[in-house]
Protein backbone atom coordinates (compact mmCIF):
# COMPACT_ATOMS: atom_id res chain seq x y z
CA UNK A 1 0.00 0.00 0.00
CA UNK A 2 1.54 3.31 -1.09
CA UNK A 3 0.59 6.60 0.50
CA UNK A 4 1.56 10.24 0.21
CA UNK A 5 5.37 10.54 0.35
CA UNK A 6 5.15 13.18 3.07
CA UNK A 7 3.08 10.90 5.29
CA UNK A 8 5.56 8.05 4.95
CA UNK A 9 8.09 9.85 7.15
CA UNK A 10 8.54 10.55 10.84
CA UNK A 11 7.65 14.11 11.78
CA UNK A 12 10.47 15.09 14.16
CA UNK A 13 12.89 12.14 14.12
CA UNK A 14 15.67 12.18 11.55
CA UNK A 15 15.25 9.77 8.65
CA UNK A 16 17.47 9.48 5.60
CA UNK A 17 16.17 11.26 2.47
CA UNK A 18 16.48 8.03 0.48
CA UNK A 19 18.39 4.78 0.66
CA UNK A 20 19.73 3.11 3.80
CA UNK A 21 21.13 4.56 7.01
CA UNK A 22 22.39 3.02 10.22
CA UNK A 23 24.82 4.21 12.93
CA UNK A 24 25.01 7.90 13.83
CA UNK A 25 28.55 9.19 13.24
CA UNK A 26 30.47 12.38 13.95
CA UNK A 27 27.74 13.75 16.23
CA UNK A 28 29.25 17.13 17.16
CA UNK A 29 28.80 20.87 17.50
CA UNK A 30 30.58 23.00 14.90
CA UNK A 31 30.05 26.58 13.68
CA UNK A 32 26.89 27.17 15.72
CA UNK A 33 25.16 24.01 14.50
CA UNK A 34 24.79 20.41 15.51
CA UNK A 35 26.25 18.12 12.86
CA UNK A 36 25.03 14.57 12.48
CA UNK A 37 26.70 12.17 10.08
CA UNK A 38 25.48 8.62 9.55
CA UNK A 39 26.30 5.36 7.83
CA UNK A 40 24.65 5.73 4.45
CA UNK A 41 23.99 3.74 1.30
CA UNK A 42 22.41 6.28 -1.08
CA UNK A 43 21.65 3.76 -3.83
CA UNK A 44 19.62 1.12 -2.02
CA UNK A 45 17.36 0.63 1.00
CA UNK A 46 19.63 -2.22 2.08
CA UNK A 47 23.04 -2.06 3.73
CA UNK A 48 25.73 -1.59 1.10
CA UNK A 49 28.83 0.49 0.34
CA UNK A 50 29.07 2.73 3.37
CA UNK A 51 29.24 6.50 2.84
CA UNK A 52 28.90 9.25 5.43
CA UNK A 53 25.61 11.08 5.02
CA UNK A 54 25.49 14.55 6.59
CA UNK A 55 22.82 16.79 8.11
CA UNK A 56 22.86 19.85 10.37
CA UNK A 57 20.36 21.35 12.76
CA UNK A 58 19.82 24.30 15.08
CA UNK A 59 17.34 22.44 17.31
CA UNK A 60 18.07 18.70 16.69
CA UNK A 61 14.45 18.27 15.53
CA UNK A 62 14.57 19.78 12.04
CA UNK A 63 17.50 18.66 9.92
CA UNK A 64 19.03 20.12 6.75
CA UNK A 65 20.49 17.65 4.27
CA UNK A 66 24.02 18.42 3.06
CA UNK A 67 26.22 16.73 0.43
CA UNK A 68 27.67 13.33 1.27
CA UNK A 69 30.73 13.96 3.43
CA UNK A 70 32.77 10.79 2.77
CA UNK A 71 32.66 8.34 -0.11
CA UNK A 72 34.41 4.93 -0.26
CA UNK A 73 36.62 5.63 -3.26
CA UNK A 74 40.24 5.56 -2.04
CA UNK A 75 42.50 2.54 -1.58
CA UNK A 76 42.36 2.80 2.22
CA UNK A 77 38.53 2.90 2.36
CA UNK A 78 37.36 1.27 -0.89
CA UNK A 79 35.44 -1.30 1.16
CA UNK A 80 33.51 1.36 3.07
CA UNK A 81 33.77 4.47 5.23
CA UNK A 82 32.68 2.92 8.51
CA UNK A 83 31.74 4.58 11.80
CA UNK A 84 33.70 7.25 13.63
CA UNK A 85 33.46 10.57 15.41
CA UNK A 86 34.21 14.28 14.98
CA UNK A 87 35.39 17.26 17.01
CA UNK A 88 35.71 21.02 16.56
CA UNK A 89 39.47 21.56 16.64
CA UNK A 90 40.10 25.32 16.72
CA UNK A 91 37.78 26.04 13.81
CA UNK A 92 38.47 22.85 11.85
CA UNK A 93 35.98 20.01 11.79
CA UNK A 94 38.07 16.88 12.33
CA UNK A 95 36.73 13.41 11.55
CA UNK A 96 38.35 10.14 12.61
CA UNK A 97 36.66 7.17 10.94
CA UNK A 98 37.26 3.53 10.05
CA UNK A 99 38.39 2.92 6.50
CA UNK A 100 37.79 -0.59 5.24
CA UNK A 101 40.38 -1.62 2.69
CA UNK A 102 39.50 -4.55 0.47
CA UNK A 103 42.51 -6.86 0.20
CA UNK A 104 43.38 -9.77 -2.07
CA UNK A 105 41.33 -12.46 -0.32
CA UNK A 106 38.23 -10.21 -0.43
CA UNK A 107 38.33 -9.50 3.30
CA UNK A 108 38.18 -6.01 4.76
CA UNK A 109 41.24 -4.62 6.53
CA UNK A 110 39.96 -2.06 9.08
CA UNK A 111 42.10 0.97 9.91
CA UNK A 112 41.48 4.46 11.25
CA UNK A 113 41.50 7.38 8.84
CA UNK A 114 41.50 11.17 9.11
CA UNK A 115 39.43 13.79 7.27
CA UNK A 116 39.22 17.54 7.89
CA UNK A 117 36.47 19.87 6.73
CA UNK A 118 34.73 23.21 7.05
CA UNK A 119 31.26 21.95 7.96
CA UNK A 120 30.27 21.19 4.39
CA UNK A 121 33.27 19.82 2.46
CA UNK A 122 35.68 17.23 3.88
CA UNK A 123 39.14 16.33 2.61
CA UNK A 124 40.71 13.00 3.48
CA UNK A 125 44.31 13.04 4.71
CA UNK A 126 46.56 11.97 1.84
CA UNK A 127 48.66 9.62 4.02
CA UNK A 128 45.72 7.67 5.48
CA UNK A 129 45.38 5.46 7.43
CA UNK A 130 46.74 7.13 10.57
CA UNK A 131 46.08 4.24 13.00
CA UNK A 132 46.83 0.69 11.87
CA UNK A 133 47.69 -2.70 13.35
CA UNK A 134 51.27 -1.42 13.70
CA UNK A 135 50.03 0.83 16.51
CA UNK A 136 48.77 -2.14 18.56
CA UNK A 137 51.47 -4.18 20.38
CA UNK A 138 49.63 -7.51 20.31
CA UNK A 139 47.93 -9.78 17.80
CA UNK A 140 44.24 -9.26 17.02
CA UNK A 141 41.69 -9.67 14.23
CA UNK A 142 42.60 -6.92 11.76
CA UNK A 143 39.19 -7.18 10.10
CA UNK A 144 37.54 -6.03 13.35
CA UNK A 145 39.31 -2.81 14.40
CA UNK A 146 36.97 0.15 14.19
CA UNK A 147 34.62 2.84 15.53
CA UNK A 148 37.13 5.41 16.86
CA UNK A 149 35.84 7.83 19.49
CA UNK A 150 37.96 10.99 19.23
CA UNK A 151 38.33 13.61 21.94
CA UNK A 152 40.86 16.26 22.98
CA UNK A 153 42.07 17.03 26.49
CA UNK A 154 44.82 19.45 27.57
CA UNK A 155 45.99 19.84 23.99
CA UNK A 156 46.38 16.09 23.39
CA UNK A 157 44.17 14.02 21.09
CA UNK A 158 42.83 10.69 22.29
CA UNK A 159 41.05 7.87 20.48
CA UNK A 160 39.14 4.90 21.89
CA UNK A 161 38.70 2.06 19.37
CA UNK A 162 37.20 -1.39 19.51
CA UNK A 163 39.04 -4.45 18.32
CA UNK A 164 38.52 -8.20 18.47
CA UNK A 165 41.27 -10.13 20.20
CA UNK A 166 42.77 -13.38 18.96
CA UNK A 167 40.40 -15.17 21.38
CA UNK A 168 37.35 -13.72 19.62
CA UNK A 169 36.41 -11.28 22.41
CA UNK A 170 36.35 -7.49 22.19
CA UNK A 171 38.60 -4.93 23.82
CA UNK A 172 38.58 -1.16 23.90
CA UNK A 173 42.03 0.30 23.31
CA UNK A 174 43.25 3.82 23.92
CA UNK A 175 45.71 5.82 21.82
CA UNK A 176 47.04 9.39 21.92
CA UNK A 177 48.48 11.88 19.46
CA UNK A 178 49.90 15.40 19.43
CA UNK A 179 49.10 16.07 15.76
CA UNK A 180 46.28 13.67 14.73
CA UNK A 181 48.64 11.91 12.31
CA UNK A 182 51.09 10.07 14.56
CA UNK A 183 49.52 7.91 17.26
CA UNK A 184 50.90 6.08 20.30
CA UNK A 185 49.26 3.10 21.99
CA UNK A 186 48.27 3.63 25.64
CA UNK A 187 46.51 0.54 27.00
CA UNK A 188 43.54 -1.79 26.92
CA UNK A 189 40.89 0.36 28.59
CA UNK A 190 38.37 -2.42 29.19
CA UNK A 191 37.37 -5.72 27.62
CA UNK A 192 34.64 -8.32 27.43
CA UNK A 193 35.46 -10.49 30.43
CA UNK A 194 32.17 -11.56 31.99
CA UNK A 195 31.02 -14.23 29.51
CA UNK A 196 28.05 -12.02 28.54
CA UNK A 197 29.04 -10.84 25.05
CA UNK A 198 31.74 -11.23 22.43
CA UNK A 199 31.56 -8.15 20.20
CA UNK A 200 31.57 -4.55 21.50
CA UNK A 201 30.73 -1.93 18.88
CA UNK A 202 30.44 1.86 18.73
CA UNK A 203 32.23 2.76 21.99
CA UNK A 204 31.71 6.20 23.48
CA UNK A 205 33.73 7.60 26.37
CA UNK A 206 33.12 10.83 28.32
CA UNK A 207 32.89 12.34 31.78
CA UNK A 208 29.42 13.14 33.12
CA UNK A 209 28.66 14.82 36.45
CA UNK A 210 32.04 13.82 37.85
CA UNK A 211 32.06 10.19 36.66
CA UNK A 212 33.72 8.51 33.69
CA UNK A 213 31.32 6.58 31.44
CA UNK A 214 31.72 4.01 28.71
CA UNK A 215 28.82 3.31 26.34
CA UNK A 216 28.93 0.24 24.09
CA UNK A 217 26.69 -1.67 21.71
CA UNK A 218 27.19 -5.31 22.65
CA UNK A 219 26.30 -7.87 20.00
CA UNK A 220 25.64 -11.57 20.41
CA UNK A 221 24.80 -11.33 24.10
CA UNK A 222 23.34 -14.20 26.02
CA UNK A 223 19.90 -13.71 27.52
CA UNK A 224 20.00 -13.02 31.25
CA UNK A 225 16.59 -12.00 32.65
CA UNK A 226 18.04 -11.29 36.08
CA UNK A 227 20.32 -8.63 34.59
CA UNK A 228 17.73 -7.46 32.01
CA UNK A 229 19.96 -8.53 29.11
CA UNK A 230 18.29 -9.83 25.96
CA UNK A 231 19.60 -12.45 23.56
CA UNK A 232 21.36 -10.64 20.72
CA UNK A 233 22.01 -6.90 20.54
CA UNK A 234 22.16 -4.91 23.78
CA UNK A 235 23.33 -1.37 24.54
CA UNK A 236 25.10 -0.85 27.83
CA UNK A 237 26.61 1.84 30.00
CA UNK A 238 29.42 1.41 32.49
CA UNK A 239 30.42 3.93 35.15
CA UNK A 240 33.73 4.14 36.97
CA UNK A 241 37.12 5.76 36.68
CA UNK A 242 39.75 5.88 33.95
CA UNK A 243 43.11 5.92 35.72
CA UNK A 244 46.35 7.59 34.62
CA UNK A 245 47.50 4.40 32.86
CA UNK A 246 44.31 4.42 30.76
CA UNK A 247 42.69 1.44 32.47
CA UNK A 248 38.99 1.69 33.36
CA UNK A 249 37.81 0.55 36.81
CA UNK A 250 34.12 -0.39 36.75
CA UNK A 251 31.50 0.17 39.43
CA UNK A 252 28.51 -2.03 40.22
CA UNK A 253 25.30 -0.72 38.69
CA UNK A 254 22.39 -0.24 41.06
CA UNK A 255 19.86 -1.40 38.42
CA UNK A 256 21.10 -5.00 38.39
CA UNK A 257 24.10 -5.30 40.75
CA UNK A 258 26.33 -5.94 37.73
CA UNK A 259 29.08 -3.79 36.20
CA UNK A 260 26.98 -2.79 33.17
CA UNK A 261 23.31 -1.92 32.69
CA UNK A 262 21.11 -1.22 29.65
CA UNK A 263 20.89 2.29 28.25
CA UNK A 264 17.57 1.42 26.62
CA UNK A 265 15.50 -1.74 27.10
CA UNK A 266 13.53 -1.67 23.84
CA UNK A 267 13.96 -3.54 20.56
CA UNK A 268 15.06 -0.64 18.37
CA UNK A 269 18.05 1.17 19.80
CA UNK A 270 21.66 0.73 18.66
CA UNK A 271 25.01 2.46 18.07
CA UNK A 272 24.42 5.35 20.45
CA UNK A 273 26.74 8.37 20.21
CA UNK A 274 26.96 11.55 22.28
CA UNK A 275 27.75 15.19 21.65
CA UNK A 276 28.75 17.94 24.10
CA UNK A 277 27.01 21.27 23.44
CA UNK A 278 28.48 24.69 24.34
CA UNK A 279 25.83 25.08 27.08
CA UNK A 280 27.27 22.01 28.82
CA UNK A 281 24.55 19.52 27.86
CA UNK A 282 25.66 16.02 26.94
CA UNK A 283 23.28 14.80 24.18
CA UNK A 284 22.76 11.19 23.09
CA UNK A 285 21.30 9.93 19.82
CA UNK A 286 21.05 6.37 18.48
CA UNK A 287 19.94 4.38 15.46
CA UNK A 288 16.27 3.47 15.97
CA UNK A 289 16.53 0.06 14.33
CA UNK A 290 17.97 -3.33 15.11
CA UNK A 291 20.23 -5.53 12.97
CA UNK A 292 18.32 -8.61 14.04
CA UNK A 293 14.86 -7.46 13.04
CA UNK A 294 14.50 -5.44 9.84
CA UNK A 295 10.96 -4.05 9.62
CA UNK A 296 10.88 -1.12 7.13
CA UNK A 297 8.29 -1.81 4.41
CA UNK A 298 9.87 -2.79 1.10
CA UNK A 299 8.01 -0.11 -0.83
CA UNK A 300 9.60 2.70 1.22
CA UNK A 301 12.31 4.69 -0.57
CA UNK A 302 14.22 5.08 2.70
CA UNK A 303 15.10 2.99 5.71
CA UNK A 304 16.62 4.03 9.01
CA UNK A 305 15.60 6.55 11.69
CA UNK A 306 17.38 8.10 14.64
CA UNK A 307 15.99 8.35 18.15
CA UNK A 308 14.84 11.58 19.72
CA UNK A 309 18.02 13.24 21.08
CA UNK A 310 18.26 12.95 24.87
CA UNK A 311 20.01 15.01 27.54
CA UNK A 312 22.13 12.91 29.90
CA UNK A 313 22.75 13.26 33.63
CA UNK A 314 23.76 11.05 36.53
CA UNK A 315 21.41 11.10 39.52
CA UNK A 316 22.47 8.92 42.47
CA UNK A 317 24.88 7.32 40.01
CA UNK A 318 21.99 6.26 37.74
CA UNK A 319 21.94 7.34 34.08
CA UNK A 320 19.04 9.75 33.49
CA UNK A 321 17.94 10.52 29.93
CA UNK A 322 15.44 13.28 29.21
CA UNK A 323 14.14 14.53 25.86
CA UNK A 324 16.09 17.59 24.74
CA UNK A 325 14.49 20.81 26.01
CA UNK A 326 13.84 21.93 22.41
CA UNK A 327 11.32 19.10 22.10
CA UNK A 328 8.89 20.91 24.42
CA UNK A 329 8.20 23.41 21.61
CA UNK A 330 6.45 20.67 19.61
CA UNK A 331 3.70 20.06 22.17
CA UNK A 332 0.26 21.52 21.47
CA UNK A 333 -3.47 20.99 22.05
CA UNK A 334 -3.18 19.65 25.61
CA UNK A 335 -5.91 17.32 26.85
CA UNK A 336 -6.28 16.47 30.53
CA UNK A 337 -8.27 13.44 31.59
CA UNK A 338 -8.90 10.67 34.08
CA UNK A 339 -8.59 6.97 33.39
CA UNK A 340 -10.26 4.18 35.33
CA UNK A 341 -11.82 0.84 34.46
CA UNK A 342 -12.64 1.71 30.85
CA UNK A 343 -11.35 2.48 27.38
CA UNK A 344 -10.66 6.14 26.58
CA UNK A 345 -10.48 7.21 22.93
CA UNK A 346 -7.70 9.75 22.41
CA UNK A 347 -7.67 10.18 18.62
CA UNK A 348 -9.92 8.93 15.84
CA UNK A 349 -8.82 6.76 12.94
CA UNK A 350 -7.99 9.75 10.73
CA UNK A 351 -5.16 10.96 12.94
CA UNK A 352 -1.40 10.78 12.46
CA UNK A 353 0.48 8.97 15.19
CA UNK A 354 2.36 12.01 16.56
CA UNK A 355 1.65 12.64 20.23
CA UNK A 356 2.92 12.60 23.78
CA UNK A 357 1.08 10.89 26.61
CA UNK A 358 1.85 11.27 30.31
CA UNK A 359 0.13 8.96 32.80
CA UNK A 360 0.48 9.69 36.51
CA UNK A 361 0.20 6.68 38.84
CA UNK A 362 0.12 7.48 42.60
CA UNK A 363 2.52 5.53 44.80
CA UNK A 364 -0.37 4.01 46.75
CA UNK A 365 -1.77 2.63 43.47
CA UNK A 366 1.54 0.87 42.86
CA UNK A 367 1.26 -0.84 46.23
CA UNK A 368 -2.22 -2.27 45.69
CA UNK A 369 -2.49 -6.03 45.19
CA UNK A 370 -4.10 -7.81 42.28
CA UNK A 371 -3.75 -7.53 38.51
CA UNK A 372 -3.51 -3.91 37.36
CA UNK A 373 -2.73 -2.93 33.79
CA UNK A 374 -2.77 0.15 31.56
CA UNK A 375 -2.58 -0.26 27.78
CA UNK A 376 -2.04 2.07 24.86
CA UNK A 377 -3.62 0.71 21.68
CA UNK A 378 -2.85 2.04 18.19
CA UNK A 379 -4.95 0.56 15.41
CA UNK A 380 -5.32 1.42 11.74
CA UNK A 381 -8.24 1.12 9.35
CA UNK A 382 -6.78 -2.04 7.78
CA UNK A 383 -6.93 -3.83 11.18
CA UNK A 384 -3.23 -3.59 11.95
CA UNK A 385 -2.45 -2.61 15.52
CA UNK A 386 0.28 -2.29 18.12
CA UNK A 387 -0.01 -2.39 21.88
CA UNK A 388 2.09 -1.00 24.73
CA UNK A 389 1.13 -2.24 28.20
CA UNK A 390 2.29 -1.47 31.71
CA UNK A 391 1.56 -4.26 34.16
CA UNK A 392 1.61 -2.38 37.47
CA UNK A 393 1.36 -5.44 39.67
CA UNK A 394 4.46 -7.06 38.14
CA UNK A 395 6.18 -3.80 37.06
CA UNK A 396 6.73 -4.96 33.50
CA UNK A 397 6.40 -3.21 30.16
CA UNK A 398 5.24 -5.10 27.09
CA UNK A 399 5.37 -3.95 23.47
CA UNK A 400 3.66 -5.96 20.74
CA UNK A 401 3.86 -5.26 16.98
CA UNK A 402 3.02 -8.82 15.92
CA UNK A 403 -0.35 -7.70 14.56
CA UNK A 404 1.18 -5.49 11.88
CA UNK A 405 2.31 -6.54 8.42
CA UNK A 406 5.91 -5.63 9.30
CA UNK A 407 6.58 -7.21 12.71
CA UNK A 408 10.07 -8.51 11.90
CA UNK A 409 11.94 -11.31 13.63
CA UNK A 410 11.40 -9.63 17.01
CA UNK A 411 7.66 -8.86 16.98
CA UNK A 412 7.38 -8.19 20.72
CA UNK A 413 9.36 -7.59 23.88
CA UNK A 414 8.56 -7.84 27.57
CA UNK A 415 10.80 -6.14 30.09
CA UNK A 416 10.97 -6.18 33.86
CA UNK A 417 11.40 -2.64 35.21
CA UNK A 418 14.33 -2.48 37.65
CA UNK A 419 13.97 -0.91 41.06
CA UNK A 420 13.46 2.80 40.48
CA UNK A 421 14.86 5.81 42.27
CA UNK A 422 12.51 7.67 44.64
CA UNK A 423 9.41 8.73 42.73
CA UNK A 424 8.99 12.39 41.89
CA UNK A 425 5.98 13.91 43.70
CA UNK A 426 5.19 10.45 45.12
CA UNK A 427 3.89 9.19 41.78
CA UNK A 428 5.20 7.15 38.87
CA UNK A 429 5.01 9.06 35.59
CA UNK A 430 4.80 7.03 32.41
CA UNK A 431 5.83 9.13 29.37
CA UNK A 432 5.12 7.94 25.83
CA UNK A 433 6.42 9.87 22.80
CA UNK A 434 5.01 8.74 19.45
CA UNK A 435 6.15 9.81 15.99
CA UNK A 436 4.38 7.95 13.19
CA UNK A 437 6.58 4.83 13.32
CA UNK A 438 7.95 4.77 16.85
CA UNK A 439 7.11 4.70 20.54
CA UNK A 440 9.76 5.97 22.93
CA UNK A 441 8.63 5.25 26.47
CA UNK A 442 10.33 6.38 29.64
CA UNK A 443 9.65 6.26 33.37
CA UNK A 444 10.35 8.38 36.42
CA UNK A 445 11.89 11.42 34.75
CA UNK A 446 14.03 9.35 32.42
CA UNK A 447 15.86 6.62 34.35
CA UNK A 448 14.26 3.81 32.30
CA UNK A 449 13.75 3.94 28.48
CA UNK A 450 11.97 1.48 26.20
CA UNK A 451 12.32 2.35 22.48
CA UNK A 452 10.44 0.45 19.78
CA UNK A 453 9.71 1.06 16.11
CA UNK A 454 6.77 -0.23 14.10
CA UNK A 455 5.23 0.28 10.67
CA UNK A 456 1.65 0.18 9.47
CA UNK A 457 0.55 0.44 5.87
CA UNK A 458 -1.82 3.29 6.74
CA UNK A 459 -0.33 6.50 8.21
CA UNK A 460 -3.58 7.13 10.11
CA UNK A 461 -4.73 5.39 13.27
CA UNK A 462 -7.13 5.33 16.16
CA UNK A 463 -5.40 5.74 19.50
CA UNK A 464 -7.01 4.70 22.76
CA UNK A 465 -6.14 4.03 26.40
CA UNK A 466 -7.44 1.05 28.28
CA UNK A 467 -7.27 0.28 31.99
CA UNK A 468 -8.71 -2.11 34.56
CA UNK A 469 -7.86 0.19 37.48
CA UNK A 470 -10.81 0.83 39.78
CA UNK A 471 -9.33 4.09 41.09
CA UNK A 472 -9.21 6.91 38.49
CA UNK A 473 -5.73 8.20 37.60
CA UNK A 474 -4.80 11.37 35.74
CA UNK A 475 -3.21 11.70 32.34
CA UNK A 476 -2.12 14.46 29.93
CA UNK A 477 -2.18 14.14 26.17
CA UNK A 478 -0.49 16.42 23.62
CA UNK A 479 -0.50 16.45 19.86
CA UNK A 480 2.93 16.97 18.30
Amino acid sequence: MKTCKKLNRPFFHFSTPKGWCNDPNGFSFFKNKVHLFYQYNPKDTKWGPMHWGHVTSKDMLHWKNLPIALKPKDKFDNGGCFSGSAIDDDGKHVILYTGVQTIHDNTGLQQQCLAIGNGRTYIKYKNNPVITAKNIPFEFDKTNFRDPKLFKKNGIYYAVCMLVNANGLSSLVGLKSHNLKDWDYLNVIDYSKDDKSTLWECPDFFTLDGKDLILISAKDMKADPELNFFKGDNNLYITGNLDSSFVFHREARSENNFTAAPIDYGIDFYAQQTCLLPDGRRILIAWMQNWESFITPRYFKWTGMMTLPRELHLVENRLIQKPIKEYQNLKKSPLQGKLSNCEFKLLDDKSRRCFELEIYIPKKQLEEKGFQEISLNISSVNKEYVNLSLNISQMTLFFDRSHTNHGGQTPSRSCKIPKLLPLENDQLTLHIIADCFSLETYLNQGEFWFTNAYFMDSPFSKISLESNLQTPINFSFYKL
